[in-house]
């Protein structure tokens, strides 16, 4: 990709080699007139090149594939439909073949779309069978499932820098493993709670419980997740998100909720988020309302990245004074939450907020975290709480908000200075 692009006249004496083909010969200094990888620019170039093969393009869905479904040389898209995906295979591919960078390597969970193209003799298609990696993720193209690889984790030293060295080698971009990912996090909180140093040997009770967390890590070899979030021929699309905190860790689950002409109701786990609880102590209402605030970051991230219509937002939490919270104006409560309220009234404002019981609330896995050999059995996480699957009448009902909340602001404030007042005589 990087041999396609032309470096101004102008830069080439920055790029140059020296170069003989035999010892004999004298030294000869040539120019590299190419984008030449290695150096500090040659991402920036490739990419804003690329961007502006898309800007250019007049087909105004292969051009937004083009400027956002490329990461540098990989390019990774889909189509609701054989022809639809193979209307883009065919299209992109012409669109890049004039800037002369020709998409090879296609891989798809559709033999036809790689049988069925126009430049087979470009095509190297290594077998449906073998597994690959999509942008890091590993992706069995026969089944298509996304799955998790732990064979290639090395267990260093029981230190501090060795724990976060294994705890960083699980890419989860998506967070479907947070559950998991989330216990690990609140162990290496203790740590620094602990005030160890990176490579000083960690205490008896911890390394008892990092290796009980270690020999479960070949669970997740075995854990296979559908690619596919929403059903065939859908109609209908809603998004769902669950939030929840607890007094180690607070964060938040999206789930999509699907739908077809034939009433067939599909619901997914798309992404999740987590965060440790912060060291300084604070209330259980506060976390609950960072949780809320984590789901409607999460929410604009994947809203941002999905080109389906969305018919409905819904976020549910467990705690009813954030849901009290929510109902009033921001001036009402103390600064703390006052400022989380007014940003998430500000990107949820047309959104309904509803109450979700404690025991189906799957983002309870988020706060708690699970054991690794026992995220697979969690039907709850995967598929979200029975009820979505239903008619919205089944859904749990709205409890009544009290209105004696904490963290509100009085209605009349007295101040007491220290002017001195003048005495008649």
């Amino acid at each position: 990709m990087y041999r396609q692009i032309v470096v101004h006249p102008d830069d080439r004496p920055l790029q140059q080699i020296v170069w003989r083909n035999d010892p004999s010969e004298p030294m000869k200094a040539y120019q590299l007139n190419t984008v030449t990888y290695g150096t500090a620019s040659a991402p920036y170039l490739a990419t804003r090149c690329l961007k502006q093969i898309g800007m250019d393009c007049k087909d105004d869905k292969i051009s937004e594939i083009i400027i956002h479904d490329f990461y540098v040389d990989d390019l990774l898209t889909g189509g609701d439909s054989i022809q639809d995906a193979l209307d883009i295979h065919n299209k992109v591919s012409s669109e890049l073949a004039t800037a002369g960078m020709n998409l090879r390597k296609w891989k798809s969970n559709e033999p036809r779309v790689i049988l069925n193209n126009n430049n087979s003799s470009l095509d190297l298609n290594i077998g449906s069978t073998e597994p690959c990696k999509t942008l890091g993720l590993s992706w069995q193209i026969e089944s298509d499932e996304l799955y998790f690889s732990t064979s290639e984790i090395v267990l260093n030293n029981f230190t501090k820098r060795g724990l976060l060295s294994v705890i960083s080698q699980i890419f989860d971009p998506l967070g479907l493993l947070t559950p998991c990912i989330i216990s690990m996090k609140i162990l290496m909180q203790k740590l620094w709670l602990l005030k160890l140093t990176w490579d000083e040997q960690l205490p008896s009770e911890i390394i008892k419980l990092w290796l009980s967390i270690v020999e479960n890590l070949s669970f997740l070899n075995n854990l296979r997740i559908p690619r596919s979030v929403i059903c065939n021929q859908y109609i209908n699309v809603d998004l769902h998100i669950f939030s929840d905190a607890s007094q180690v860790a607070y964060g938040a689950c999206l789930y999509v909720r699907s739908s077809n002409n034939k009433n067939n109701v599909m619901v997914r786990l798309l992404s999740a988020k987590s965060r440790v609880a912060p060291i300084m102590p604070t209330t259980i209402p506060r976390l609950e309302l960072c949780a809320a605030l984590v789901g409607v970051r999460l929410y604009e991230k994947v809203i941002s990245s999905l080109r389906i219509q969305v018919r409905s937002v819904i976020f549910w939490s467990d705690s009813t004074i954030v849901l009290g919270w929510l109902k009033m104006l921001p001036n009402k409560l103390q600064p703390f939450v006052r400022n989380r309220v007014a940003e998430i009234l500000e990107k949820t404002g047309s959104f309904t907020w509803r109450h979700v019981p404690t025991d189906l609330n799957p983002a309870d896995y988020v706060s708690r975290g699970t054991n690794i050999n026992q995220i697979h059995n969690l039907d709850l996480w995967w598929s979200g709480p029975q009820f979505l699957k239903g008619d919205m009448s089944s859904w749990p009902a709205n409890p009544i908000v009290s209105d004696k909340l904490p963290e509100t602001r009085s209605e009349i404030s007295l101040v007491v200075t220290d002017q001195k007042i003048p005495l008649g005589n």
